[in-house]
């Protein structure tokens, strides 16, 4: 009877325990800012313990987050026109082989031959990988910028890479970097980067903490910042502080994904500003650093966009997901997403690739990039179906795809056209 009782006592206070945890984890998820830090975090370690215990053990069998589905497209590059009508340059792609590990190679895409090549084993990379964040199975190297001594920049979402033209890594920068990378001068690259040892001043509790993301001024030759600038001081600094606060709280307010330079002086933008894409806030705004001044900002039409850049002297290119945010189900508005172009001088926005966009069934739910060639074609990743399009109005041109067996082709990182 007295070990009965005990085994009682154990139980009943062993289940007083399990029903606090559990209150304090649901407590916390719900935004409740009554726990102290120390504790809120201690506790949702001790939920997920049993997690961290399941993936050491299953390790191996963790499906590779870099696996598409697709039993239909054909490997490689494919020609839906003469190969005179095909630019002169290259795809330079970042992806992985099937002994994991990572490749980056430049695809001359009218001779369709590989001019240049970068290996890279993993391990070299998750080194520095301090939280776990990213492992063998979801590694990726996004958007490598070409320097002129065949060196490579690019990010893993959380760090900032140079390799030189052997592979081997020259600098790393531990801040933390994700999404596209431009190419600003012979030696600086702007960056989307995320300032983390400084708090905005828009926090509101400590759980309500917003995510500082700051467009960010690297040197390619030391791997320094040489300029970062908060998005919530940006867009304070300019009278747009409304923008931080629309809807309910979302501590990825903004969702910085592009930071593209302007290559030249027009009568609307001068060679430097910025053109910025907000993905959360489905606005692109023209900024000025030298002076820290918004020259202009538009919100929509495009919706969760991943790309904005310069098309000409007054024209910009957005490309809009156009997707409906939301953990549960991918609904999008029009079917597919959009390829959009605004006009400065005439104040138009027009979707000159609707055709192609709904032929294609192009339906990224994220990721995404597209840019117009000298000639006026345009060039198109599709991240997350693994292909690249080069196409005009009227014409699809080329399709490319990496095919890792016949079920599935691999994700790309951000592939970016390097012109001859």
């Amino acid at each position: 009877m007295k070990k009965l009782i005990k085994y009682f006592k154990i139980g009943y206070f062993g289940l007083i325990i399990l029903m606090l945890t559990a209150w304090l984890v649901r407590y916390s998820m719900l935004g409740g800012n009554r726990i102290s830090p120390k504790v809120e975090n201690a506790v949702i370690d001790f939920a997920s313990f049993p997690t961290t215990v399941y993936n050491f053990i299953h390790k191996e069998g963790i499906t590779d987050d870099r696996y598409i589905f697709d039993t239909v497209t054909k490997a490689g590059l494919h020609y839906w026109v003469d190969t005179a009508q095909i630019p002169n340059g290259g795809f330079l792609i970042s992806t992985f082989k099937k002994d994991k590990s990572l490749e980056i190679k430049l695809l001359d895409i009218k001779r369709n031959i590989i001019v240049k090549h970068w290996d890279l084993n993993p391990d070299s990379i998750l080194k520095y990988s301090v939280m776990g964040e990213i492992n063998h199975n979801n590694i990726r190297l996004f958007h490598p910028v070409l320097l002129k001594d065949s060196s490579l920049v690019f990010n893993t979402q959380y760090l900032l890479f140079k390799i030189d033209k052997h592979s081997k890594i020259v600098w790393v920068n531990k801040h933390i970097f994700h999404h596209a990378i431009e190419s600003a001068s012979d030696t600086s690259v702007w960056a989307c980067g995320t300032i983390v040892n400084k708090k905005p001043m828009y926090l509101l509790t400590h759980k309500d903490t917003l995510i500082n993301d700051a467009v960010t001024l690297v040197n390619t030759n030391t791997g320094k910042v040489i300029f970062q600038k908060s998005l919530y001081d940006m867009l304070n600094e300019n009278g747009y502080n409304y923008l931080i606060t629309i809807g309910p709280f979302e501590n990825d307010a903004f969702h910085l994904n592009d930071v593209d330079p302007a290559p030249k002086d027009t009568k609307y933008w001068n060679k430097g500003d910025l053109l910025i894409s907000l993905r959360h806030r489905n606005t692109v705004f023209l900024y000025r650093p030298s002076i820290n001044k918004i020259l202009w900002l538009k919100t929509g039409p495009w919706t969760n966009q991943h790309s904005c850049s310069f098309m000409d002297d007054e024209r910009i290119m957005v490309f809009g997901n156009d997707v409906i945010r939301n953990d549960r189900y991918t609904k999008f508005l029009y079917g597919h997403s959009n390829i959009y172009t605004y006009n400065f001088k005439t104040n138009v926005i027009d979707t000159p690739y609707h055709k192609w966009m709904n032929h294609l069934k192009i339906q990224a739910y994220t990721e995404g990039r597209c840019n117009i060639l000298s000639n006026g074609d345009i060039f198109f990743d599709d991240s997350n179906s693994g292909k690249v399009y080069i196409l005009n109005k009227d014409t699809l041109k080329l399709t490319y795809c990496d095919r890792i067996d016949s079920k599935h082709v691999k994700m790309m990182n951000l592939v970016r056209y390097i012109p001859n």
